[in-house]
C-alpha cells in the first residue's frame, strides 16, 4: 500500500484514473463471466430440449 493516506487528495487525476481502469476492468471481468455462466446455461437447455424431442421420435416411431 502506499505509505501516504492522503495520495488521493495529493494526486487526484491518478486515483481517478486508476479507479475507472479498475471499475473497467471488473466490470469486464463481470461480462465475461456472465457470458460464460449464460452459455453454459444455454448449452444446457438446448441438451435437454434434444433430449426430450428424442425421447419422443423414438417413443412415435416404435
Amino acid at each position: 500500500m502506499s505509505p501516504m493516506p492522503t495520495a488521493t487528495a495529493t494526486h487526484p487525476i491518478m486515483s481517478i484514473e486508476t479507479a475507472r481502469d479498475a471499475q473497467v476492468a471488473r466490470a469486464a471481468c463481470a461480462n465475461a463471466r456472465d457470458r460464460h455462466s449464460r452459455n453454459l446455461i444455454r448449452k444446457r437447455a438446448n441438451a435437454r430440449m434434444d433430449e426430450r424431442t428424442n425421447a419422443h421420435k423414438r417413443r412415435s416411431t416404435r
